[in-house]
């Protein structure tokens, strides 16, 4: 399920969802830019892919809810991109009513100071990336 992308790199894409309308969204939009044979989605949150991959790891590949499974999703990869919650939870109700409205919360909503998401992603890229990585983080 690769493909080339941009510099002729081979490009596989493995999302990390737990909202169904927004893993719906995102395959309509992978299709829609002839990608969905290189994009599968992990129903769960970043701690539930983490806990899954490190197991998976651990007993040569098996294992995790993801569309189109196989051991190659078990490899580390070389990147991670995230689009995460940063907004504290206090500033929610403050919010232009044309997001507050309509945006999903969870979306938007990175708990107490915004960084939950964040720090989640910190202290999982280490056992996530292949190679030496430079993903470091305080707790």
């Amino acid at each position: 399920g690769a493909t080339r992308g941009v510099a002729g790199l081979i490009v596989e894409v493995v999302a990390v969802e737990p909202h169904p309308a927004a893993q719906a969204l995102a395959r309509r939009n992978a299709d829609r830019f002839g990608l969905a044979h290189c994009y599968r989605v992990f129903d769960g949150t970043l701690n539930d892919f983490a806990a899954a991959f490190d197991g998976a790891s651990a007993s040569g590949g098996e294992g995790g809810a993801v569309e189109g499974g196989g051991a190659a999703l078990w490899e580390r990869f070389d990147c991670l991109v995230s689009n995460p919650p940063y907004i504290p939870l206090g500033d929610m109700a403050g919010l232009e009513p044309e997001v507050r409205c309509w945006e999903d919360p969870g979306a938007l909503c990175g708990g107490p100071d915004g960084l939950d998401v964040a720090r989640d992603i910190l202290r999982a890229a280490p056992g996530l990336l292949r190679g030496p990585h430079r993903a470091t983080h305080r707790a």
